[in-house]
């Protein structure tokens, strides 16, 4: 069992810990709470959190090494808002403001309207540092701080493994292939044992250099031989790279019936986000013709490690997959989703996702070498990627809580980061855009073109 002390980053943190030099590796939740919180219960769950999970209290030093905190907090700072649609100009600013790892592994802020009134409400937007912490990660730790804030009495975080927050994930990737997470026994209010990092609990035979070399040069052929389309332009480089949010609701109605479409064809809603955003892509990269988009798709590794991760153990436990989507007017969405369900079903059976992450440490410079980052930058076989982090338990009455956003930064090879979240029913598609590559206008039309085609 690992002890709580001083270690290098894994491969994969130091890789994200060298991007986040050059532009900010950060993910980002939003949701917004109806009526009072009581003082100081804000401060009260981030104190809880970060007792709970020792990577929490954890900062980076020189080496890069993670090291125990002499002062372990969640920075939360209270702002009131001027316009009750403040909460859009900041959020953009999170995902552009770097995080300082050596102090916190991120922040909370809350925006609040209207503080005293029957108007109140409170936008909260919390940011953590990808260098740490994979999507899945932030969102499930801003329910679990909603649910010890907003809770009488308050819950302990592991009350959010329940049955019930597990079932909520049977539109993930991994469910589509019938994977299930494992799930870890209620501890109370005692710190959870600290997890080694995802790369240290990849089988020997997926982590070995000819096949992690084969897989990965595979990905560049297949892209080449298909000729997919990526968005077009070039991306800034990445000390002024600044990505930017265009957002699109899907309300409970259609919802529910995505679902119901997407069961009748056999698929999963992840695998019709999958073909939408195809078409969506090749309605810029090729309009009126016909192709195949590359899309970068992350997997939860948690269920799949050796031992299995918690799924609700905050860390980076997630690594991206290609999936090469054909798209265009002979093609229905539904025709597009089968596809890509039967390609990440192809890569996911030969445990192709195990091995992009074991690839990391082979291709990870040990220090800063912009030469190799840039190369890495311009050579991905996609530029799009699409993180469905499915169902997210609401841990307090509907009426409280709403509008689940949730968004992560472009800092390298990616132009494009389409983020879905459901909650309520409701589902949220945020296109995080790098900024002049494409202009908002072109993102707004190619964030319209998904919806229609989920929702018609």
């Amino acid at each position: 069992m690992m002890t709580e002390s001083e270690r290098p980053l894994s491969p994969a943190e130091r890789w994200f810990w060298l991007i986040d030099q050059l532009s900010p590796a950060n993910s980002v939740v939003r949701v917004r709470v109806h009526g009072p919180i009581g003082p100081y219960r804000l401060e009260d769950a981030a104190d809880a959190l970060v007792a709970q999970f020792p990577l929490l209290r954890a900062v980076v030093v020189d080496g890069p090494v993670l090291t125990r905190s002499l002062d372990p907090h969640l920075p939360v700072l209270h702002r009131i808002a001027e316009r009750p649609d403040e909460w859009r100009t900041l959020f953009d600013e999170e995902l552009a403001t770097p995080v300082d790892l050596a102090t916190a592994p991120g922040r909370l802020i809350d925006l609040v309207w209207r503080p005293g009134t029957a108007d109140e409400h409170h936008d909260l937007i919390l940011t953590l540092s990808h260098v740490l912490l994979d999507g899945r990660s932030v969102a499930t730790l801003g329910m679990g701080l909603l649910a010890l804030a907003l809770a009488t009495p308050a819950p302990s975080v592991s009350d959010l493994t329940s049955e019930r927050a597990l079932d909520t994930r049977a539109d993930s990737v991994m469910d589509q292939l019938d994977i299930t997470g494992s799930t870890s026994a209620p501890c109370g209010d005692v710190s959870r044992p600290p997890v080694p990092p995802a790369d240290d609990l990849i089988p020997r035979a997926q982590a070995r250099f000819l096949r992690a070399m084969w897989v990965s040069a595979a990905s560049q052929l297949t892209a080449f031989v298909r000729r997919t389309k990526r968005l077009p332009g070039t991306l800034p480089p990445m000390g002024i790279r600044r990505t930017r949010t265009v957002i699109r609701t899907v309300d409970p109605i259609d919802t529910a019936a995505l679902r119901a479409k997407a069961r009748r064809a056999n698929v999963t809603v992840n695998a019709a986000l999958a073909g939408a955003l195809a078409h969506a892509v090749g309605d810029i990269a090729a309009p009126r013709g016909v192709g195949i988009a590359g899309i970068g798709i992350p997997i939860d590794l948690r269920p799949r490690l050796t031992p299995p991760v918690a799924f609700d153990e905050p860390g980076m436990y997630t690594a991206v997959v290609p999936a090469f989507i054909p798209f265009g007017r002979t093609r229905s969405l539904w025709q597009s989703a089968r596809w890509a369900k039967r390609e990440l079903a192809h890569r996911l059976s030969r445990k192709h996702d195990l091995t992009a992450l074991a690839a990391i440490r082979y291709g990870c410079p040990s220090g800063m070498d912009r030469a190799r980052i840039d190369f890495i930058d311009r050579r991905a076989p996609c530029n799009v990627t699409l993180s469905n982090l499915g169902p997210i338990p609401n841990p307090v009455a509907p009426d409280r809580v709403s509008s689940l956003i949730a968004a992560g930064t472009n800092p390298c090879a990616s132009a494009l980061t389409v983020v879905a979240a459901t909650m309520n029913n409701r589902m949220t598609l945020t296109f995080c855009y790098v900024e002049t590559m494409l202009t908002r206008g072109e993102i707004e039309s190619l964030a319209d073109h998904m919806i229609r085609a989920l929702t018609r």
